[in-house]
């Protein structure tokens, strides 16, 4: 059963009623770009935007937005899903066509960080002229040089999640996707979205199968599987990530951690 998100913003109330206001006095830029730490919620921020913009009331916010005509949302998981030239063409005919009911239409791209080259090219002759009342949001992390060019194009605000909400935000995933039995104990060093794919991945450990579902992920638990058990500096873990990256056949590696 697929997992629902979070149809409430936790920790970023505050933030979620700015961007309403804007757009009640028609002051909502029309690209914006949402940045923070992986796991705080910037999709599900994105989404609760969306879904309050277009005054929707839902439990299942993610599927509602998908099969709205006037939202479309492109997800990257790592860098081997980048945007293909088919979702630029998607982007493009979704922008051509007229609104229904004459309401504002939403592109949603997550994890910008993984455009190539070609896909920002491509995205910045659309953004820089955006046609009336269609809005670009983009997430990205922090802290990356593949955004640099749309971020010159956007209005950016940076996310940051105080750790006070750890607690309630992973609580309320858990109640919405019915999971009874849950009953880990909620590590504050890993923000909610990481330590909830943690326990996920702990439900199934296989890294080989994680590698090719979720890449980022998979580097984040194998480094600290590295971590937890020899000594390393950054310079030599950085090394073995490259080689894994680059090293198609990683069962040899691994089998000491699955």
């Amino acid at each position: 059963m697929p997992l629902k998100i979070s149809n409430k913003v936790i920790g970023f109330e505050r933030e979620l009623k700015l961007f309403k206001n804007l757009f009640d006095i028609k002051k909502l830029p029309q690209t914006l770009m949402i940045q923070g730490l992986d796991g705080i919620g910037k999709y599900t921020f994105c989404l609760n935007l969306v879904s309050l913009l277009l005054k929707k009331n839902n439990t299942n916010i993610e599927d509602e937005l998908i099969s709205d005509s006037n939202v479309l949302i492109l997800k990257n998981e790592s860098s081997e899903q980048a945007v293909k030239i088919d979702d630029i063409r998607n982007i493009i005919n979704f922008c051509q066509l007229k609104s229904f009911n004459d309401l504002p239409k939403f592109i949603i791209i997550k994890n910008s960080q993984f455009l190539n080259v070609n896909s920002v090219n491509a995205l910045l002759k659309l953004i820089e002229q955006p046609g009336e009342n269609i809005y670009f949001i983009f997430t990205s992390s922090l802290i990356d040089q593949n955004v640099e060019t749309l971020m010159s194009r956007c209005f950016v605000k940076k996310l940051f999640l105080n750790k006070k909400y750890y607690k309630a935000i992973i609580a309320k995933f858990v109640f919405d996707n019915n999971i009874d039995d849950f009953s880990e104990n909620i590590n504050l060093n890993d923000t909610p979205g990481i330590f909830l794919r943690k326990y996920f991945y702990n439900l199934n450990p296989n890294l080989e199968k994680l590698k090719k579902d979720n890449q980022n992920l998979f580097y984040k638990i194998f480094s600290t599987k590295i971590l937890d058990s020899v000594d390393l500096n950054l310079n030599t873990l950085k090394k073995i990530k490259l080689n894994l990256f680059l090293n198609n056949d990683i069962r040899k590696i691994i089998k000491k951690f699955n």
